[in-house]
């Protein structure tokens, strides 16, 4: 198991073990995700299951016919790979064609993986280039994201006391997607499914413990942190556990850099 990343001492007496997930679940597989992120390496899986299909296959369906500068002959119909187009051109057409909002996700290869999205190369050196592809569908942001959503789910909470309820409008009141802003939404929600999954493959994915120091009995604990230890939540986490007094931090606390474990600073 090792040793855990962080070891204080709560104002209950009782110790908090933060330590890195090591079974940890895939967000692409666990978490229920509006975009779709597929990748073509050699060595490494791709993010969503692409069923075999090619780059230019998943993105042919979202192109309008017919492509200026395109001779297609007698197939009207022919695959964007078999146009001889770039797999960059393939991504501008699929966005000409207002179904979906398409980026490409560069990957940086060197002692880990590093993603990130861009229409131009993000990465300029010999261990990047074109990992995949990164969509949202317009039908699905605006079914899940639309202004109607939000009042909708608004009357639905009106008269409950439902605190995760509310919690939910309250960070997606102001993501409500129009017509003038749905690319730009679906840009933001891309990022943060592209940070997500790059922690998950980079290991930087928690869990903690808390326990009683005289029986070494575990009295609550939870895993599934994506990001680094003082950014991915666990502290929100610990504030509606009642663990922390309200407004403080694990770094606040008294006595917080001596290791309950070790006693050592």
């Amino acid at each position: 198991m090792g040793n855990p990343a962080l070891c204080k001492q709560l104002p209950s007496g009782n110790t908090l073990r933060v330590w890195r997930d090591e079974c940890p679940e895939s967000p692409r597989e666990a978490w229920d995700n509006i975009g779709e992120l597929f990748g073509w390496h050699r060595r490494y899986r791709s993010p969503d299951n692409t069923d075999g299909k090619s780059l230019f296959a998943i993105l042919n369906e979202y192109v309008a016919r017919p492509v200026e500068g395109v001779k297609y002959g007698d197939d009207p119909d022919m695959s964007l790979e078999d146009c001889g187009i770039s797999a960059m051109d393939a991504i501008r057409l699929a966005n000409d064609g207002g179904k979906v909002h398409v980026l490409p996700v560069f990957m940086f290869d060197h002692s880990g993986a590093w993603y990130s999205h861009g229409l131009e190369r993000s990465i300029n050196c010999r261990d990047s280039g074109l990992f995949g592809i990164h969509l949202v569908k317009r039908e699905k942001l605006f079914k899940e994201r639309s202004e109607e959503t939000f009042h909708s789910l608004s009357r639905r909470l009106k008269d409950v006391e439902d605190r995760d309820g509310t919690e939910f409008l309250d960070k997606y009141r102001d993501q409500g997607v129009s017509a003038e802003n749905w690319r730009d939404k679906a840009a933001e929600i891309m990022a943060e499914e592209l940070r997500t999954y790059g922690h998950y493959v980079m290991g930087d994915v928690w869990r903690y413990d808390i326990s009683d120091p005289k029986t070494g009995d575990e009295i609550d604990g939870c895993s599934g942190f994506y990001g680094e230890i003082d950014e991915c939540g666990i502290e929100e986490n610990f504030a509606k556990a009642d663990h922390l007094p309200e407004g403080k931090r694990i770094s606040d606390l008294p006595g917080a850099n001596v290791c309950p474990c070790c006693g050592r600073a």
